[in-house]
């Protein structure tokens, strides 16, 4: 069904749970030009108001598939989810090529959140030349979705409270899938994901 809100759409019934209002939250410094693929997932398995949630999500300064796309985060401030702290580069994995598709997991028995995206390795779109026929408006060579399957985590004290987000550490990125590894997958084709666990 289309969007609700877009000019020409149908509207659609209003939405009831405010974790669901928007795929992703308005942060506090809300600066990106692009932002898609969110994902979610409920820290704490505690009634209100000892849950929160995380979101992460594919973003760029400029374009889809630029060289400044980066996985993004953010914390809510409450157990609705209607409230949200600032967006954040995931520190550990800023450096590289375009990053895709981020999948967050979270381990309640081992107080870890788990986060799995792609990252571009070689598949390039080059920018249109002068004269052609670009409806898009992108002038610059971006990187195609997929690539090496990678995995950070969050290893925190516990879910009852939420100090540990004062000096929030992601573990450095670990590469768990190569793009055309043998015997897996299909050669150079780049690989990517997207639903939760």
């Amino acid at each position: 069904r289309p969007a609700r809100g877009v000019e020409g759409t149908i509207p659609g019934p209003p939405i009831k749970r405010p974790t669901h209002k928007a795929c992703i939250p308005p942060t506090a410094n809300n600066t990106l030009k692009y932002k898609h693929m969110a994902t979610h997932a409920r820290l704490g398995a505690g009634d209100p108001p000892n849950a929160r949630f995380v979101c992460a999500w594919q973003g760029a300064e400029d374009n889809e598939g630029s060289l400044t796309q980066r996985i993004y985060h953010a914390f809510s401030k409450s157990s609705t989810g209607e409230k949200w702290g600032p967006e954040f580069k995931i520190p550990a994995i800023e450096n590289g090529n375009a990053q895709w598709s981020p999948v967050l997991h979270v381990d309640e028995d081992n107080n870890e959140i788990f986060l799995f995206y792609s990252e571009s390795r070689e598949c390039i779109r080059i920018a249109h030349q002068e004269g052609d026929f670009n409806p898009s408006g992108v002038q610059n060579d971006r990187q195609l979705p997929g690539g090496d399957i990678m995995m950070t985590s969050l290893k925190v004290q516990t879910f009852e409270n939420y100090e540990w987000l004062r000096s929030v550490r992601w573990a450095p990125p670990r590469k768990i899938f190569r793009q055309g590894e043998d015997g897996k997958g299909g050669g150079a084709v780049p690989t990517d994901m997207g639903k939760p666990m």
